[in-house]
């Protein structure tokens, strides 16, 4: 922060005692001087002697920040705003000050007070609104800059924040606007040239946004241009290039935490575990009450077979920003791996996103249902049209449906694309990128879309938007495929999309939604091209059985090592085949060998892999005998996959929508016989059938035929019960 911002350079009010007057003097040279212990030494004393002057402590609050002792800056400042609600200079550095401890909404108090007893300044208005954008409420920061006052018309800084506001606000074209006039006004300075590379970044120009970036980069060659132009650098082939870039960074500036945090984001995706969490702990070391960073290191926890611990973090960060509903749901995504839970089924987060963000709130006008005209129009609202359960479980639903008699309109949460993508897009009748629009923008271009039905398709998984409907985006909203775990914990979505495995009867009451249960399957599964071939029984040539799974590693909790443990010591000589992104860190693969040494397996009979790209992990199960399902939360995409490459898995079904996902697949394939009542009838089935390998080899040789013929694969069955169930609570919303 610099220096001038912290300094009265008037005094507001006349100082009654020439002792802490001269005091005030000294404390302000030193100051000026560059010496704020000793500027502290002289405000104390000033303070004792006149407790009641707001200059006193507002150059007081001044010196401790120079020292970097912000949280007594931030004291200082409170007091002389309670000396003074009206002392500017306070005002203005508290804001500045609470921002830099990641905790700008306790400044909004001080505003709304000083307001109460005269109109802010401007330089105070520009405060006010650098507090309303860094606490998130850019609505609240747009409205207060919308109309400049002749004084900030030529000000850089001003349309700056003006930028900002309406970049996040959803109003694209009025920020590039806004920073192409800041970069006027300031040619040389760096903020509105990186803020408008990012602008058009986040549009999706990425080529664009990479050039203005590096011309930043090179014309001011600062940190906080190669951050920003490192930012752009977002695809897997550029990886290398931004992780060199951010440790360049880190040689000329090791104390800059943003640096370290998107440095340690991109080292964990690279597999790199320690060297991330090493960076994470070292940016907590800095600021412990930097929410994102116990989020960031809560998620690599889980992923390194930590899930309680990681969970513990992520329920810090929900602590330090309790109002962010999306950092909420991230625990409640974490909560479902958790090993033992509670006994409703549902993580208990639910209950508290449901209570802080899910009320059912008034419906807007125009939500309130249609009069029967034309194709229903139907959304579609995730994070994840692209390789992901969302494309193969559900696209080839959506492909099948009768287009003469439903519109599909897809609102894309996302700025990555592929060849999934493409056939959303071709599907759709309008297909919107959404990812840049904040909640409300996006709920108002919903609702002017006046749409029959949405379906929400991420759940509380990253990507989703559950804000927006909660707030009503649509007068029918259905939870279908994606982070489909468990109840949402959403007023206002009326159904939930299941089938009768998926929630039987005495399961229903786990959910706050009606539950709408297709005949067969709730969805379907469609092969990629590239699956290789069914090969042979492994253990016919290898002479040993292999277990295997290559479900997410936030699966495997300590129940499930416990529970597969059990498994290989009941069968001998058997093997287990794990791959999944944490196995690709050594420490990662060191902890997991010893959890199952534990329980008296040797690291020798385990075989973990990191996770290979997809043509080559279906090719994995051709090294498969068997697949072991996790528990409580059980393989959903990767169960399918399994099936098709001639993989029986083996199953004990959890409480929970997501617990039960294999034992759906199984019952719709007709293998109800690999499906266990408990831990004990887990290991006694899976013994049961590795006692006759030549019926295994037998199943296994014509289980992709089985699946193929089977109703997981009749797409067009699944899309005519969607139609009908689509059309069904449509009309009954109209009434």
């Amino acid at each position: 922060m610099p220096l001038s911002s912290f300094i009265s350079d008037r005094v507001l009010q006349p100082l009654s005692r020439r002792r802490a007057q001269r005091l005030l003097t000294e404390g302000i040279e030193q100051i000026s001087q560059g010496a704020p212990e000793a500027a502290i030494t002289a405000l104390v004393d000033a303070h004792t002697k006149d407790p009641n002057n707001a200059a006193i402590l507002t150059n007081l609050g001044a010196a401790y920040a120079l020292s970097q002792r912000l949280e007594d800056a931030a004291g200082a400042f409170a007091n002389a705003l309670d000396v003074e609600a009206t002392h500017w200079p306070a005002l203005i550095n508290i804001a500045e000050t609470l921002i830099q401890l990641a905790q700008p909404t306790a400044a909004l108090p001080r505003f709304a007070d000083a307001e109460q007893v005269s109109p802010l300044p401007d330089e105070a208005r520009m405060a006010h609104a650098k507090v309303l954008i860094a606490a998130r409420d850019f609505h609240a920061a747009y409205a207060g800059l919308r109309r400049p006052p002749p004084t900030l018309r030529h000000s850089y800084e001003y349309w700056l924040l003006y930028g900002i506001a309406c970049q996040f606000v959803g109003f694209t074209v009025q920020a590039e606007a806004a920073f192409r006039h800041a970069r006027r006004l300031d040619a040389n300075a760096l903020g509105a040239t990186t803020r408008h590379g990012r602008l058009i970044g986040d549009i999706g120009h990425d080529g664009s946004a990479r050039s203005a970036l590096a011309r930043a980069k090179v014309e001011h060659g600062g940190v906080e241009a190669t951050i920003s132009f490192v930012r752009t650098l977002a695809r897997p082939s550029q990886r290398t290039s931004a992780i060199k870039l951010y440790r360049d960074v880190l040689e000329r500036e090791p104390g800059n935490t943003e640096a370290m945090t998107n440095l340690g984001n991109l080292l964990k995706l690279e597999g790199e575990f320690d060297s991330a969490e090493r960076l994470y702990r070292q940016v907590l070391g800095v600021n412990p009450q930097n929410a994102a960073i116990h989020k960031n290191l809560g998620d690599l926890l889980a992923r390194s077979l930590r899930v309680e611990e990681g969970i513990s973090h992520l329920r810090t960060a929900t602590e330090q920003d309790p109002r962010n509903p999306y950092l909420l749901s991230d625990l409640i995504f974490a909560e479902q791996y958790a090993p033992t839970p509670p006994d409703s089924g549902n993580p208990s987060s639910v209950a508290t996103w449901r209570e802080m963000f899910g009320k059912r709130r008034m419906p807007d006008p125009r939500v309130k249902g249609t009069a029967p005209r034309g194709r229903l129009r139907v959304g579609l609202l995730s994070g994840n049209f692209r390789r992901h359960p969302v494309g193969f479980l559900a696209l080839p639903i959506l492909e099948a449906l009768d287009q003469t008699k439903i519109s599909i309109l897809t609102y894309a949460n996302q700025t990555v694309s592929d060849e999934v993508t493409a056939r959303f897009r071709t599907l759709s009748d309008h297909w919107k990128t959404v990812a840049h629009l904040n909640d409300q923008t996006l709920l108002d271009m919903i609702r002017d879309d006046r749409l029959d039905v949405l379906l929400e398709m991420s759940g509380h998984a990253v990507g989703h938007r559950l804000p927006v409907l909660a707030e009503r985006a649509a007068p029918v909203q259905i939870k279908w495929v994606g982070g489909q775990y468990a109840t949402m914990g959403v007023e206002a979505i009326d159904y939930f999309l299941s089938d009768p495995v998926e929630t039987p009867p005495e399961c229903e009451h786990l959910y706050s939604e009606t539950v709408l249960k297709l005949p067969v399957t709730y969805a379907g599964y469609k092969a990629p091209s590239y699956a290789p071939g069914v090969s042979a029984l492994p253990a016919l040539s290898n002479g040993w059985v292999t277990f295997g799974s290559l479900n997410k590693i936030n699966k495997i909790n300590d129940l499930t090592i416990e529970l597969w443990a059990t498994c290989l010591n009941a069968v001998p000589d058997s093997r287990l085949l794990l791959t999944a992104d944490g196995f690709g860190d050594a420490s990662t693969i060191a902890r997991c060998q010893k959890k199952f040494a534990a329980s008296g397996i040797a690291p020798s009979r385990l075989d973990l892999r990191a996770t290979a790209p997809h043509e080559d992990a279906l090719a994995t199960y051709n090294e498969i005998d068997i697949a072991l399902d996790p528990h409580p939360y059980s393989g959903c995409l990767t169960t399918c996959e399994a099936l098709w490459m001639g993989v029986p898995v083996l199953t004990w079904p959890g409480k929970t929508f997501a617990g039960r996902h294999s034992a759906s697949f199984l019952t719709t394939v007709g293998l109800r016989d690999w499906i266990a009542d408990g831990p004990e009838d887990y290991v006694r089935v899976l013994t049961d059938k590795c006692s006759d390998l030549s019926a295994l080899n037998d199943l296994r040789l014509g289980l992709r035929d089985r699946v193929a013929a089977s109703p997981l694969c009749d797409f067009k069955q699944i899309a005519a019960d969607l139609e009908r169930c689509l059309l069904g609570v449509a009309a009954q919303a109209r009434g």
